[in-house]
């Protein structure tokens, strides 16, 4: 998030824009190592973390393996990643 901060700071943004950025930015950071790591897992175990969300909330029985774990992935990376961009456009509107 750091970085994402210093590259809203360093390259002038609109606040859009640096939400855009920052939020697109964390999905990749943080989605192509987890979808690595499912692949290289034998045990099966981002689909049973999966399964306790899905088992214990009825409404959420339709996300079949680890779509759920992905699906919060993609929320949190792109709401923290846009904030810290739009965070990093802010201070650069304050500091300017």
């Amino acid at each position: 998030m750091i970085v994402v901060f210093i590259n809203c700071v360093a390259l002038k943004r609109s606040l859009g824009n640096a939400f855009l950025v920052g939020g697109i930015g964390m999905v990749l950071l943080w989605l192509i190592p987890s979808l690595y790591l499912n692949f290289k897992d034998v045990t099966g175990l981002s689909a049973k973390m999966s399964s306790l969300f899905t088992e214990s909330v009825p409404a959420l029985g339709f996300m079949q393996g680890s779509i759920l774990s992905y699906v919060m992935i993609i929320v949190l990376a792109m709401l923290l990643g846009g904030l810290a961009g739009l965070s990093g456009a802010a201070f650069k509107r304050v500091r300017v």
